[in-house]
């Protein structure tokens, strides 16, 4: 006798389908960006936030020579 589905059964199916979609999705966005497609820019905000993190996260400066 085949029983039906239980709602929990229901609720991971639709969350595997969405994880899917997801994961279809950022692969396109990849290929895109390995195609050279989406250009990327940089301005002085963002090289002001580099050096920031650099300095917070870098090596400690007595190792660096």
């Amino acid at each position: 006798m085949a029983e039906g589905k239980t709602n929990q059964e229901i609720m991971l199916e639709k969350q595997l389908k969405i994880l899917l979609a997801e994961e279809r999705a950022l692969k396109q966005a990849g290929r895109r960006i390995s195609s050279g497609e989406m250009k990327f820019s940089i301005g002085k905000n963002d090289l002001v936030k580099g050096i920031i993190l650099r300095e917070i996260l870098g090596p400690p400066k007595a190792s660096e020579g």
